[in-house]
């Protein structure tokens, strides 16, 4: 629960921030470059609604923290700051970890395993 509201947040802080940055003109980035922000945004949040319902929570944990971790480092390379950026994908991942090792989710697409299938 926790490691879906803080990708929630960070993904909801990161759509504000390219807000103003888009409204206020930064230093001639590019169109395309907001929209795969926002895109991006998009898929963290459907990472925290699978995270809520509980499918495949240790894989979807790692995509999350991935992907939260991603956009952090891609702010950081057009030098955009934000207010808790970093501090959030470091509470991700640490609120994500117990999930990665412990698993969970009582939601899996095939439970026995994908190698009994062939």
């Amino acid at each position: 629960m926790l490691t879906a509201f803080l990708l929630t947040t960070a993904s909801i802080e990161a759509l504000a921030v390219i807000d103003l940055h888009w409204t206020v003109g930064t230093r001639g980035i590019h169109g395309v470059e907001w929209t795969a922000i926002i895109v991006l945004c998009a898929l963290i949040l459907s990472t925290a609604v699978w995270l809520l319902v509980g499918i495949r929570s240790r894989v979807v944990a790692m995509l999350g923290v991935a992907l939260l971790c991603g956009l952090t480092l891609w702010f950081d390379a057009m030098e955009i700051q934000t207010v808790y950026g970093a501090w959030l994908a470091v509470a991700a991942t640490a609120t994500a970890v117990p999930l990665v090792l412990r698993g969970g989710g009582q939601f899996a697409l095939y439970r026995r395993g994908w190698k009994r299938l062939a």
